[in-house]
């Protein structure tokens, strides 16, 4: 049900009355709750966090974390691309 409802959000953003609603709780104390279920489906690493996950204050807080030092380190040998993010395609549209 939780991914189901993440989900919503995402399709609420291409409104822009909703997309500032939407905004508006993700920034709030109120999405707090929703920070440990949204790691749980989106599978995110929490020993990669900078801080523990009780840290954030919001969901928007927990989405724009930073990492700590060990996490993702930048290969220097070519020809490895340099991809700060983690990302998987799951469908065309």
């Amino acid at each position: 049900m939780m991914k189901s409802l993440l989900k919503y959000f995402v399709e609420l953003t291409g409104n822009p009355v909703s997309s500032s609603i939407l905004k508006f709780v993700a920034k709030s104390p109120i999405s707090r709750p929703m920070i440990k279920p949204f790691a749980k489906i989106y599978r995110i690493d929490l020993e990669e966090t900078e801080y523990p996950i009780r840290h954030y204050r919001s969901l928007n807080d927990f989405f724009t974390r930073r990492l700590n030092g060990d996490a993702r380190p930048i290969p220097d040998t070519p020809p490895f691309p340099c991809i700060p993010c983690r990302w998987k395609t799951q469908r065309y549209g």
